[in-house]
């Protein structure tokens, strides 16, 4: 199975009531191997030496490890899971309707929840999916207390997703297999296939309630149970059996598509539950085996079914060969979620400097080589430049083709091509500075010469009606007559409230202003209050002379 890390390194961290658990997963040559399995009493209300504070046991059990990919895991009864089918095929397109379509499964509403999905299948009608459901509530509750205890996780998922990602790493299989795992506090009960959860339920009963008014180091048989001991736990036995018998009955039954399983694997706190396997096999038309203790990617460690969950966590956090679920999202995403990129973008960013220092170094060095065969050309030609002149030009004819030129020849074809570049180095500026219509509409509607004030209002208003306006470019630089300068002709046709107004205009148009040229002339006529008048705009264009040679 190839794997295809995303990390080198992670963390499981499964938080009891009476302990909490790490498993260090890392990636070596392209192979899962398990570093550490770490497991650390802590403290439980009510009781004395029962183990140490939770701040101080997460301390010990993460310490130097504060910087991988920590995950942690919710209480199982803290997650629901349920089945979707969707007439949706696409990421995208399931996406965009899941809200909408996850509403209806729940007992609350949408704004109290986060999920996750997982597409079990596709087909050519749609799609399978299952979702993974948490309140928010109980979320922040699980962060709460894990920052309480100097912990920040980079996800959080749960101990269904976990599982089913364990045991595809154990036994591979595309086949439904059932994951019975027993914590101190639950029991989890799962159908798993292809490393992702199909159904699962949690119970509220875990091996505490198995072993309840036992002293610490006793264990019990269920199988073969001490008499002593029988009438202790004989009950309650029996109605855990019952309880799984009923769970694993409804996870198998139509409403969850029929899944026949061949086999339940079971894991979890039960090594001091002697023969608990078989003892529940036989409330169960399944067999049920235990874990395997040793596999080859967690030896020579050991331990796998008591770290089932905080071994799965890693994995998933570890491999895309299996989906992860991650409930660490929108208002609950990690504060930092770029931190696990500093690294690779600081080591990116530093190989594009020097990139960028080798390129601008091989440009330099290049740029002074060619640097250094200008320099000794122009030398070359001004040797001969100051040969021809101590001997006296003389004209000779061309030699034939590959024959070496005479020196006079060299000079004066230099001279000829030199004298061509300079007479063509003619310029002249693309983008004329003039005044645009709108600026000249607005200064002829603001001129002071042509408004007026009205005596009640204050309001200042135009006193002339613009009836035509051409605005006409008449000369412009260009290829053969790069010296000419821009010319830009108004032709204006208005009328005007009193003579009066049009004279102070037409004055106006005769002094100086940033619009008007007044030296190219201003042509004016008017008959019976119409008026027309022609003038050029004023050029303000910045014109560097074409030199000629």
């Amino acid at each position: 199975m190839e794997i295809q890390p995303i990390g080198e390194r992670a963390v499981g961290i499964e938080l009891t009531s009476t302990s909490i658990k790490v498993a260090v997963v890392v990636v070596e040559r392209g192979s899962v191997k398990v570093e550490r399995l770490i497991e650390v009493d802590v403290e439980k209300g009510g009781d004395e030496g029962g183990g140490i504070p939770l701040l101080d046991a997460c301390r010990i059990a993460l310490a130097g490890l504060e910087s991988e990919i920590l995950v942690s895991s919710l209480p199982p009864g803290d997650v629901w899971v349920r089945q979707l089918r969707l007439s949706l095929k696409r990421d995208k397109e399931i996406d965009a309707v899941l809200d909408f379509q996850v509403e209806a499964l729940l007992p609350f509403p949408l704004e109290e929840v986060l999920f996750d999905r997982v597409v079990l299948s596709r087909d050519a009608e749609g799609a399978n999916l299952v979702v993974l459901t948490v309140r928010k509530e109980r979320l922040s509750n699980h962060l709460d207390e894990l920052r309480r205890a100097g912990v920040e996780p980079e996800r959080t998922s749960c101990p269904q997703a976990a599982l089913a990602a364990l045991l595809y790493r154990l036994l591979p299989s595309e086949e439904p297999q059932g994951i019975l795992h027993v914590s101190s506090d639950a029991t989890v009960a799962a159908i798993v296939r292809g490393g992702k959860v199909v159904a699962a339920r949690s119970l509220s009963l875990g091996s505490l309630h198995l072993l309840e008014g036992l002293p610490k180091e006793e264990s019990i048989n269920l199988y073969f149970p001490d008499p002593a001991q029988a009438k202790k736990t004989s009950s309650r036995a029996e109605s855990y059996r019952g309880e799984i018998g009923k769970t694993f009955l409804a996870l198998t039954s139509k409403k969850h598509q029929g899944i026949a399983i061949g086999q339940i694997f079971l894991s979890g706190d039960i090594a001091r539950l002697h023969n608990l396997s078989a003892y529940l096999a036989q409330g169960l038309d399944v067999p049920i085996a235990e874990m395997p203790e040793r596999s080859p990617f967690c030896a020579p460690l050991g331990d796998v079914a008591s770290f089932a969950v905080p071994l799965g966590l890693g994995l998933s956090a570890l491999s895309l060969d299996v989906t992860p679920v991650n409930f660490r999202k929108r208002e609950f995403g990690h504060p930092r979620p770029w931190r696990r990129l500093q690294k690779g973008l600081i080591a990116y960013f530093s190989l594009c400097v020097l990139l960028a220092g080798a390129i601008l170094a091989l440009g330099k060095a290049v740029g002074l080589k060619r640097e250094g065969v200008i320099v000794q050309e122009f030398n070359g030609l001004a040797a001969l430049t100051l040969h021809s002149q101590e001997e006296g030009e003389s004209k000779q004819p061309a030699p034939p083709a590959g024959q070496r030129l005479p020196s006079a020849e060299l000079l004066r074809q230099a001279q000829e091509m030199a004298g061509q570049f300079k007479g063509n180095r003619k310029s002249f500026p693309l983008l004329p500075d003039l005044p645009r219509v709108g600026d000249l509409l607005g200064w002829l509607g603001s001129h002071p010469a042509t408004t007026v004030k009205d005596p009640i209002s204050g309001e200042v208003r135009s006193a002339i009606r613009i009836d035509g306006l051409q605005y006409s470019m008449c000369k412009r630089p260009g290829g053969k007559n790069p010296g000419e300068h821009y010319q830009v002709r108004i032709e204006l046709d208005f009328s005007s409230e009193s003579p009066a107004i049009a004279r102070d205009f037409h004055d106006a148009l005769l002094a100086s202003s940033d619009f008007v040229d007044p030296t190219l002339g201003v042509k004016w006529s008017g008959q019976g209050g119409h008026y027309h008048a022609s003038f050029f705009l004023l050029d303000r264009t910045k014109y560097r002379e074409a030199a000629n040679s």
